[in-house]
């Protein structure tokens, strides 16, 4: 069978393809490379005390896991601002039900803006002067409208977190790459459909290609070669909290914020597991302390207390069940929404 005889036009678009394809090659290759430098440079770096402070749990958890935001964020957000003293967690004498709290307002200065705004919607917007139950949050989104609101607010602090992001340049949602590889996929499948009538083999071949290259383009990270570098730096930490056994820990302000970040990414039962639990109804709480761990015999040895592993799951259920009920009635159209 005869192979037909291109064209000098066919021939020339043939030759396009080739470049097309080969500059798509080498970009995708160039830009894997240079990734591959910027994070053997970092192998040896560890996290420190600035990184925890510069990356709140949930601002973290968006970089690792993406974009989303869900009820572990808003839990994870409290008990973090707790941790650093700027809110605190106390326990009502009147209802005996825990409620966050803070005392000046004025000692937010080095607060990052989507904490301050945490504090400001939960604890002023829902709460009342500066002090929030969980409770709250059901009688607030009793109210349609304020159910609305709720999840403008709640979307807000999303996009906050968002932008926190790009300002760091650990994320670039539309990256030199994506803009070339769109642009040359664009162009592949408008020479795909101009060769439908006259060449099937060059029409089959960019129309290929280019859907090639724009699955590229929406598979491929947003995170900057810096944001990948300060991933690479958190998969430890990410796997000491799996796997790493209680007793390496040294103190009580260590196990806590690795179960704060725990909660932000969605490894708390897998953490609390592996410590034992036991009955902590006589320890009070002091503010600024969570009711979580007790000390047992022996230096290092604890216990996560029956009371703190409560708390926090009533918190996470409370929110996740006026999120999902929420979520549930927008998703019936706007006939579920309307007064």
């Amino acid at each position: 069978m005869a192979v037909p005889e291109l064209t000098i036009t066919e021939l020339f678009f043939l030759i396009i393809f080739v470049v097309l394809s080969t500059v798509v090659i080498l970009l995708v290759s160039g830009e894997r490379l240079q990734r591959r430098k910027v994070l053997d440079k970092v192998s040896q770096q560890t996290l420190s005390d600035a990184d925890f402070a510069k990356f709140s749990p949930q601002l973290i958890s968006q970089l690792i896991y993406g974009k989303g935001v869900y009820t572990r964020h808003l839990t994870a957000g409290l008990l973090d601002l707790v941790r650093k003293r700027y809110i605190t967690l106390t326990k009502s004498e009147e209802t005996g039900s825990y409620y966050f709290y803070e005392k000046e307002a004025n000692q937010r200065h080095d607060l990052a803006k989507e904490e301050a705004y945490l504090i400001d919607w939960l604890l002023y917007d829902i709460g009342t002067s500066g002090k929030f139950f969980v409770g709250d949050l059901l009688v607030y989104t009793e109210d349609k409208t304020k159910r609305e609101q709720f999840l403008e607010r709640l979307y807000e602090w999303e996009e906050l977190m968002r932008l926190k992001l790009i300002e760091e340049k650990l994320v670039d949602t539309f990256p030199f790459l994506k803009r070339v590889l769109t642009a040359i996929g664009v162009v592949m499948l408008l020479l795909g459909s101009g060769f439908i009538v006259s060449s099937g083999l060059l029409s089959l071949l960019f129309f290929i290609s280019g859907a090639a290259t724009f699955l590229i383009m929406l598979t491929y990270s947003s995170m900057t070669h810096l944001g990948w570098a300060e991933y690479k730096k958190w998969v430890p930490f990410i796997r000491d909290i799996k796997e790493k056994p209680p007793s390496e820990y040294q103190d009580h302000e260590s196990l806590t914020l690795r179960y704060v970040y725990a909660i932000a990414f969605n490894l708390s039962d897998t953490y609390v597991k592996k410590f034992p639990i036991k009955e902590a109804s006589q320890v009070s709480l002091k503010n600024n302390q969570f009711p979580l761990y007790i000390a047992t015999s022996g230096p290092g040895a604890v216990a996560v207390t029956t009371e703190g592993v409560e708390l926090i799951n009533d918190m996470e259920t409370s929110f996740e069940h006026i999120l999902s009920s929420m979520t549930y009635e927008m998703a019936d159209g706007p006939e579920g929404i309307s007064e």
